[in-house]
């Protein structure tokens, strides 16, 4: 099953009105070309409170090939080294669930999901996990890049634009409602599960290191250079004449490793190693160097792990900081909307924030990391033109900020910190031109003339 969503769907804003049902499902994007059926596996356990990797599910499900094969299995029949869907999520997370061979109806879907039974639908496609009605409106989750939650209308998701819902597996064990308690079985993981930890700039896509960047090994160096990676993997980009990295005219790095095409713009400077996974994918302009060996071996696909943020009984309160008010200092918690203007600082102190959205408009952020690391979280939307300050030390070691969202994260002000976007394309130096942390996403652009230096994250917990 490839899940490629080929079909233009009709995107809805997810409705709010009081006859919508839509269960607790945290959207997640195959990793691999055939591992819809693992996405939809991830993200089923994880609402019930069980958080695998999908590189675990695969562990599980395919045993007799590596768990980093794109391989993929049936709904619900058990074969040789192909455990089903069916049978993983009850070993996996003892969710029950009931095959039907058939797409279901509108009224039965309505049924299950009013009853918490989230329902998995197979075409000729791929899988989906449906989650929510709303009249004549189904909610779905399409696990392929770029898609995610979709609303559609019941016939045209039945009809499939000629791949028609084929098969269902109902998840007879009840996921809890939107704006209901969660099921919590384990500690809920954070973002910074599996982020590749050696590199400044890491994309799970593709990385543009544009026109003249200098991307240094630490804070203070101007001979050593860092190391950048792309996952860049065809499969997923479906696209032609795309590079995993293209390094811009004089621009600088240090070592680097790509699953997919590399282009080397005039006097760019590779200040180390290339390791690629096809070296005749090597484009070189005039002048360009690499001053260690270039190689030619498998590199491996390195996926993040999805986090998820959980607002659930936090009061939707707006909160707008005008212009030149005076500190507010906030305590670790959880919060809604946060709207902070110009001159009018905020100050964090050591311990995790979560934000559903978070505006920051040339504002301040005051870093207290005196006692410990910061750690700050976005669920649904970002927009940063503002800076982090750091009034007591320099300290981007201590600060990791993650956005789990899907929108585009443009970074129009400084951000020192370790940046997390896994689901998302994160864009710096557009304005500021000074970095210093880790800045890894879906895709990372950073623009002409920009300076990052690597100052990873010193606080892991996993």
């Amino acid at each position: 099953m490839k899940s490629i969503c080929l079909k233009i769907f009709l995107v809805f804003i997810l409705a709010q009105a009081s006859q919508a049902q839509q269960l607790k499902v945290a959207p997640r994007v195959q990793e691999k070309l055939n591992w819809d059926w693992n996405a939809i596996c991830q993200m089923a356990l994880d609402a019930y409170g069980y958080y695998y990797s999908q590189t675990a599910i695969a562990a599980y499900a395919t045993p007799t090939t590596s768990p980093t094969t794109s391989t993929g299995v049936a709904l619900s029949t058990d074969a040789a080294g192909r455990i089903s869907v069916k049978t993983t999520l009850l070993a996996l997370g003892n969710v029950a669930s009931t095959p039907v061979a058939s797409a279901l109806s509108l009224a039965d879907l309505t049924t299950h999901i009013k009853a918490g039974h989230a329902v998995i639908a197979q075409s000729s496609q791929g899988i989906f996990l449906i989650y929510g009605v709303n009249g004549s409106i189904i909610y779905y989750v399409c696990p392929w890049p770029g898609f995610g939650q979709i609303g559609d209308f019941y016939t045209t998701f039945q009809q499939g634009g000629g791949a028609p819902w084929t098969n269902s597996l109902i998840l007879t064990t009840p996921i809890p409602l939107m704006g209901t308690a969660p099921v919590v079985n384990r500690p809920r993981p954070i973002p910074e599960k599996n982020v590749p930890r050696n590199f400044a700039v890491y994309a799970f896509d593709r990385a543009w290191i544009n026109d003249l960047v200098k991307c240094y090994a630490n804070s203070t160096t101007t001979t050593s250079f860092c190391e950048v990676g792309s996952g860049w993997q065809s499969s997923l980009t479906n696209l032609s004449n795309t590079y995993g990295l293209t390094l811009g005219a004089d621009a600088q790095i240090g070592n680097v490793k790509s699953s997919g095409p590399v282009w080397m713009r005039d006097r760019s400077k590779i200040n180390g190693s290339l390791t690629m996974s096809n070296t005749s994918q090597l484009t070189r302009q005039n002048q360009t160097t690499v001053t260690g060996a270039i190689a030619q071996s498998t590199v491996p696909y390195q996926g993040f792990g999805w986090g998820t943020i959980d607002l659930t009984g936090i009061a939707k309160t707006t909160v707008n900081i005008e212009p030149d008010q005076p500190r507010r200092t906030l305590a670790p918690g959880k919060y809604w909307t946060y709207n902070i203007k110009a001159r009018s600082p905020v100050r964090l102190s050591a311990g995790d924030y979560y934000f559903n959205t978070l505006n920051c408009d040339a504002c301040t952020m005051e870093i207290d990391a005196s006692a410990g690391p910061v750690r700050i979280y976005v669920a649904w939307s970002v927009l940063w033109s503002g800076k982090l300050s750091y009034p007591i030390a320099f300290t981007p070691e201590k600060v990791f900020f993650s956005y789990v969202g899907t929108s585009p994260v443009y970074i129009n002000g400084s951000l020192d910190a370790t940046v997390l976007v896994p689901s998302a394309d994160l864009i710096i130096g557009q304005t500021v031109k000074t970095f210093t942390g880790m800045y890894i996403g879906r895709t990372v652009t950073v623009h002409q003339q920009s300076v990052v230096r690597f100052k990873p994250f010193a606080y892991f917990t996993n």
